[in-house]
């Protein structure tokens, strides 16, 4: 994937190259409520992944289908298998956190 807005190829470590990906910080204090994202390309299975690019750290929280994910590395790599898995993630830790999130469309 290449955007002119980055000095870098990003390569996920998938076979399926993403449609839509987007880097998120988060600072201590922020969120991102529960959601669902929305099917963009209807009639198509939609498959939402979430890489953590930090440790995660006390505070660092991340919520799927009702279920907290905890212990998760730097690279560890997550996938949501439907767009209408509801999610959300805060930040009420000490430290900043850094997440790539990545969207697949199957053809």
């Amino acid at each position: 994937i290449r955007d002119s807005n980055f000095p870098f190829d990003i390569r996920p470590p998938i076979y399926v190259q993403p449609k839509l990906w987007w880097f998120v910080k988060m600072q201590p204090g922020n969120l991102i409520p529960l959601h669902i994202d929305q099917d963009i390309e209807t009639g198509k299975k939609t498959t939402l992944y979430w890489m953590s690019l930090t440790d995660q750290e006390d505070g660092h929280i991340f919520v799927c289908k009702n279920k907290m994910l905890t212990g998760y590395k730097k690279g560890d790599l997550y996938k949501l298998e439907h767009a209408n898995d509801i999610h959300g993630s805060c930040n009420i830790g000490y430290t900043t956190r850094l997440i790539f999130n990545f969207t697949t469309y199957e053809e």
